[in-house]
């Protein structure tokens, strides 16, 4: 089995940290002991592994060495691609990483494998009293809206050429709705007297409320 093979063996079945290509976290080695009492305080090693989604939010994540498969480092971080960089396996990955203050790059972990999420969000009191820390790419964009959730959803297909940004932005005259996003499998907001091309943007009417 030659080192790609291998490579391909070992990614089968893990979830990468950051979450969306071509974004790049920044990894860190460090120590951990167990509890006294556990496995006699043993130190493991862990993957610190931070990405900021926005200026006010740090997502940081801590996982066991054990459960890391792969960990990519780019050749040119302001153009990521997989062709070009250089690819940690296994092993390689902490004999790597000793010694190195941070690097930025990509890390595959099982599926499975345990994580220890820290979100790090500014936000106001209030905003705090009321809700928890949004997460990129979370699929229900209303769990962090004070709008109630429309009873009726309307099923469509987006191109893949579509601006994205200019249907979910809410406007002052527009109410966020639910879309069923069946193409990426996830949710975006809008409303059938939005101003959207219609090769972005097709439903069917069926679907659609009567209040349209």
């Amino acid at each position: 089995m030659n080192r790609d093979d291998y490579r391909h063996l070992l990614l089968a079945g893990t979830v990468t940290f950051p979450a969306t290509f071509p974004q790049l976290g920044s990894i860190t080695l460090i120590p951990e002991a167990t509890p006294s009492g556990i496995e006699g305080g043993k130190q493991h090693e862990m993957l610190v592994v931070k990405e900021f989604p926005s200026a006010k939010v740090t997502i940081s994540r801590k996982v066991m060495v054990d459960n890391v498969r792969a960990v990519f480092i780019p050749q040119d971080p302001s153009r990521v691609s997989y062709d070009w960089g250089t690819w940690l396996l296994v092993d390689e990955i902490a004999e790597f990483l000793r010694g190195k203050e941070r690097v930025r790059g990509i890390v595959f972990v099982l599926e499975a494998g345990s994580t220890l999420l820290e979100v790090l969000a500014g936000m106001t009191a209030g905003e705090s009293a009321q809700y928890y820390p949004p997460l990129p790419q979370d699929r229900s964009f209303n769990h962090y809206g004070s709008s109630p959730r429309p009873a009726a959803m309307m099923s469509c297909n987006v191109s893949d050429n579509a601006d994205f940004a200019s249907i979910i932005a809410p406007t002052p005259d527009r109410e966020m709705m639910d879309v069923e996003n069946i193409g990426l499998e996830s949710f975006f907001s809008c409303n059938a007297e939005d101003d959207i091309p219609s090769a972005m943007l097709s439903c069917d009417s069926s679907d659609m409320p009567s209040e349209f």
